[in-house]
């Protein structure tokens, strides 16, 4: 089982503030100095699971949505990492959160099922241990281009290992390469306007639905952790009455 990612031992440890005495005649403590303000958020992490089987599937939604966006947000920070093998993977989260610390937000593009998300070609993990590999990232927004993450036990162990997070968006039933755009529309409002505006969503939920068949729920931390079992399990049930596509 998985508990911390072996990739945040590799970032950089940051510097210990030192104990200063007063050497000087009546020996007064030192002022503490203010702490520093950290440094704003990056605005996109991109995280593409089995690159090469996505582009050769071309569900390599990720790396066109990285294109598309750095084109209309040529001054937003945005990384696209791309997976290969856990020792790959866990080298390049470790070199984005030196860099840049945090992300606001974090779209995730893999193949997956209620229980976990299939991370590199040779490893699968339970979403819980996921939520562990984001986790330092301290992102507020958690999209995830992957079949059946919007149920809601998948969002349940997401929002318990996932402190900083806000809100999820996704999919109850499986997802098709066509009806990923909504997701496209809602990182252009998230870089765009730090947030997404209800009638927005709506607009994007609706639209994709009546184009695509596409379901997409939206999943806010207060709700997740109010919702009982039972209501959890209902809207599991109401997206699989909803799905046109099998």
């Amino acid at each position: 089982m998985v508990t911390v990612p072996s990739f945040i031992t590799m970032s950089s440890k940051k510097n210990r503030n030192k104990l200063v005495t007063g050497m000087k005649g009546d020996t007064k403590l030192s002022r503490s100095p203010k702490r520093a303000r950290r440094p704003p958020a990056a605005h996109l992490l991109v995280l593409e699971c089995e690159a090469e089987k996505l582009a050769n599937q071309r569900l390599d939604i990720g790396s066109k949505a990285s294109t598309l966006l750095q084109s209309l947000f040529p001054e937003k920070k945005i990384v696209l990492v791309k997976t290969s093998s856990v020792d790959d993977l866990g080298r390049s989260l470790a070199e984005a959160l030196n860099s840049h610390k945090r992300f606001r937000t974090i779209l995730v593009v893999g193949h997956s099922n209620e229980q976990g998300l299939k991370l590199t070609a040779e490893s699968g993990f339970k979403w819980g241990a996921i939520a562990r590999w984001l986790s330092p990232f301290n992102p507020e927004f958690l999209l995830l281009a992957a079949c059946h993450a919007g149920k809601f036990r998948a969002t349940q162990e997401l929002f318990a290992e996932i402190k900083s997070l806000r809100e999820i968006y996704a999919s109850p039933v499986k997802l098709f390469r066509d009806q990923s755009d909504p997701l496209v529309g809602l990182l252009i409002a998230l870089l765009k306007n730090r947030k997404v505006g209800e009638k927005y969503f709506r607009l994007l939920q609706a639209a994709g639905y009546t184009i695509s068949d596409g379901l997409l729920y939206r999943w806010k931390r207060g709700e997740v952790v109010r919702m009982d079992e039972i209501a959890g399990v209902a809207w599991n049930i109401l997206g699989d009455l909803l799905n046109k596509r099998i």
